[in-house]
């Protein structure tokens, strides 16, 4: 058995990652830490395994890092830049669920608006988008955003294979309000989101240069996307449409697609793709339906062409394949143990 802690196990990506943890038949979660020192795991989860976890006060973990072969940073990217400082020394494995990692400092910049002050590491972290990450683990795991995750396992397919021009693509994409994290906000209290709906950070997400980087590095294609982030009233999921434009395909355009995604996801039991037009009504549903992905490990991906585009739609739990379950995937490639080890069964919703 394998040791894991977890770092930021009060929020909702973090107990998540506990959840799983609890479940997996190789990996031990042994440890938590939080800021509220009445937070217990036990009172969270109804596993009686639960109670066996030590929780430590976060002020703890540098002066006594826990003994264990892996930690997960649930964290914010400020906080995880200064844990993964503090602790790469320490602790051989290192998952980064936060943004900290996944770009260059002068993007990280940019985009999140501060410098970037772990520099010293950032060439060695690895973006662990998984099944697409090959190379062999490094020690810092630098964990895909949830938007970005669900539009690079759409796009990659047809990247890898050129079956499509994907450098200028358009993408509508949808959030539970799980996304913007456990803390209290005005604008996200049930009685500011019910019976609403709202687009935010307009041209200025910052997985939108993420989705940039990992197209480049996975498939050497640059991409120019115009990316439009929303939330909807529902406590989490994503779903992403996103199109492409494709004027005078080929005839069997349709079908190049579809191999395109058999090959790509050929083997990885995490992802349900198909081609549209091959459905009857009732399969679409099932494919198409937000709530059948939600709770699950899973990525859900459908695509038709309409008119000179191609669509595809991609969903998933911006909680699991979005954020902790793709962090255990990556524990599952360090320690070379199946890539869905501990997350085929995990269903339900907390």
């Amino acid at each position: 058995m394998y040791k894991a802690a977890i770092v930021g196990a009060q929020g909702y990506s973090g107990r998540e990652l506990a959840r799983i943890l609890l479940q997996h038949p190789q990996i031990k979660l042994t440890q938590v830490y939080s800021r509220n020192k009445e937070w217990s795991l036990a009172d969270e989860l109804p596993e009686p395994v639960a109670t066996q976890v030590t929780h430590t006060h976060f002020d703890e973990l540098y002066q006594s890092p826990p003994a264990v072969d892996i930690i997960f940073l649930a964290t914010p990217h400020e906080v995880s830049l200064e844990a993964a400082q503090k602790l790469h020394k320490k602790i051989k494995w290192i998952v980064d669920l936060s943004g900290a990692f996944r770009l260059p400092a002068e993007t990280f910049s940019e985009w999140y608006q501060q410098p970037h002050t772990a520099e010293n590491l950032l060439a060695t972290a690895q973006y662990g988008l998984c099944p697409w990450q090959k190379a062999a683990p490094a020690s810092i795991i630098a964990n895909p955003g949830c938007y970005a995750t669900a539009v690079l396992m759409a796009l990659l397919p047809l990247a890898a294979q050129k079956v499509v021009d994907i450098s200028n693509v358009v993408i509508d994409a949808k959030s539970g309000i799980s996304g913007a994290g456990r803390s209290a906000k005005t604008e996200l209290l049930f009685g500011e989101i019910n019976n609403n709906f709202f687009p935010y950070k307009i041209g200025k997400h910052q997985h939108t240069p993420e989705i940039q980087q990992a197209i480049h590095e996975f498939s050497h294609k640059k991409i120019n996307p115009l990316l439009t982030t929303q939330v909807l009233p529902i406590p989490r999921g994503i779903a992403a449409s996103i199109y492409i434009p494709c004027k005078n395909p080929a005839k069997d355009f349709m079908q190049q697609v579809k191999q395109a995604y058999q090959q790509a996801y050929a083997g990885y039991p995490l992802v349900r793709h198909a081609y549209l037009g091959e459905l009857n009504t009732k399969e679409q549903q099932r494919l198409l339906m937000l709530r059948n992905v939600i709770g699950s490990c899973r990525t859900h991906i459908a695509y038709q062409q309409v008119n000179d585009y191609l669509v595809i739609f991609s969903m998933l739990d911006n909680l699991l394949k979005g954020a902790a379950s793709q962090a255990v995937e990556n524990a599952n490639r360090i320690f070379n143990l199946p890539q869905a080890s501990g997350l085929e069964n995990i269903e339900g919703i907390l």
